[in-house]
């Protein structure tokens, strides 16, 4: 027969109190943080105070004064607690919120009822929202921490509708949750490689989920690393992972200085990089009335018309940024784009010619002057722009094999030839 039991069993079954030492117990309960600076010591503790699942043990930065709230990180108890010994009285869940304070942030570990999970987990964020600034906490700046089989109540609960809105980040150690993913909750994953296969395969589909929201997680792999590894593996790459975690806590809940000074500038730039087209040309189109000379507005204005398919006003600025700047290789480029939009090829020809010679010399250009001699049926000289694109490093041949713009070569043997060849180049 075989039998399989997971880590977090194991854990709770390992949890009999023992009359050993704790650093030689072989009690995971009784084992602190592998990660122990200064002033751990010092921080104020706070025991079982109340809420609606029952208590929970608040750990402060010492002289904390309640007049100056400070950020809290609730460490979640999604399991529940054993008969014998509550999580929050585990030495690494004392030892957690303890590092916190220590770095000027509160820790809370609570009661779970076994069978409540949910509810329990739900109840404390919602007792931090409401109460928390009577107990000297920022209610606006908290951050989740969950490993093991917590996870699994943990992230549902995060990514869920009723999430509270004053979770800024939250860390996931060595577990899975199901369900979807938020596209706006920061999230630090640390997976343990000599993790169960089991385990680390739903944890590997949970970060698939979040690759799909496009959500703002940051995964870290431990591959040396094991389950519940910062209360076990005393190595420097535990301690520098629960370092890291520090950062990253600090990152989402330390407060930011002020911003530099509002800059219409600078917001331009943000939507032309954030391809925000229709927001850029706007101010774009202001800043060209104020500042008729200014060629990098021009060519940015050219872009920004371009992106949203009016090629004949884009084709203006960019003329007017060539005017100002003729040596302007990228806008010669960008001009023969908006002509082989126009479908005026013989002119893009020209406008790409004139970026190459002026140093512009990508692949992408040579290909799409290779379509412009092509549609003005310079066929000789399309089949020689594709072997310059080719030699610079232009590879999308299934690209090639249907561009309408190259229908002209397609029965040229040449055309076949270079197909072939650069076919048989691929790995």
């Amino acid at each position: 027969m075989r039998t399989l039991v997971s880590t977090a069993s194991l854990l709770m079954v390992m949890a009999a109190p023992t009359a050993a030492a704790p650093h030689d117990s072989l009690d995971v309960t009784l084992q602190g943080i592998v990660y122990q600076p200064p002033g751990m010591s010092r921080v104020q503790v706070k025991k079982d105070l109340p809420f609606a699942s029952g208590k929970f043990d608040l750990y402060l930065p010492a002289g904390h004064k309640p007049s100056r709230p400070v950020p809290v990180v609730i460490f979640v108890n999604g399991v529940g607690d054993p008969a014998n010994k509550k999580v929050k009285d585990w030495r690494i869940y004392q030892d957690w919120p303890r590092l916190v304070a220590t770095r000027g942030w509160a820790g809370i570990v609570h009661e779970t009822p076994q069978g409540q999970a949910p509810a329990a987990v739900a109840a404390i964020f919602a007792h931090v929202a409401e109460h928390g600034r009577s107990l000297g906490l920022d209610p606006d700046r908290v951050a989740a921490w969950s490993c093991s089989a917590n996870v699994s109540v943990a992230v549902p609960f995060l990514m869920g509708a009723d999430a509270p809105k004053g979770v800024r980040a939250a860390v996931v150690y060595y577990g899975a949750g199901a369900g979807p993913i938020r596209a706006d909750l920061p999230v630090l994953h640390v997976l343990a490689g000599k993790d169960g296969q089991g385990l680390i395969d739903q944890e590997k589909a949970m970060r698939q989920r979040a690759v799909e929201a496009h959500a703002p997680w940051i995964f870290e792999d431990e591959p040396t690393l094991p389950h519940a590894f910062d209360a076990l593996d005393t190595s420097e790459t535990s301690r520098r992972a629960v370092v890291n975690t520090l950062g990253f806590l600090e990152a989402h809940l330390a407060p930011l200085p002020p911003p530099p000074p509002p800059s219409e500038n600078r917001q331009i730039m943000a939507y032309v990089y954030g391809q925000e087209h229709a927001k850029a040309a706007p101010g774009l189109e202001e800043l060209v009335k104020r500042e008729p000379d200014n060629g990098t507005a021009w060519f940015l204005l050219g872009q920004a018309r371009r992106n949203l398919n009016q090629p004949a006003d884009a084709e203006k600025a960019f003329r007017r940024a060539l005017e100002l700047d003729p040596g302007h290789a990228a806008a010669n480029n960008w001009l023969g784009v908006v002509l082989l939009d126009q479908k005026r090829p013989a002119e893009a020809a020209a406008s790409f010619e004139k970026a190459i010679s002026l140093g512009f010399r990508a692949p992408f250009i040579f290909y799409n002057l290779a379509c412009a001699r092509a549609k003005a049926g310079q066929t000789e000289p399309a089949l020689d722009a594709l072997d310059q694109a080719f030699a610079a490093g232009y590879n999308d041949r299934a690209w090639l094999a249907q561009d309408a713009d190259l229908e002209s070569l397609r029965s040229h043997p040449r055309f076949k030839a270079m197909i072939q060849s650069n076919a048989s180049k691929s790995p």
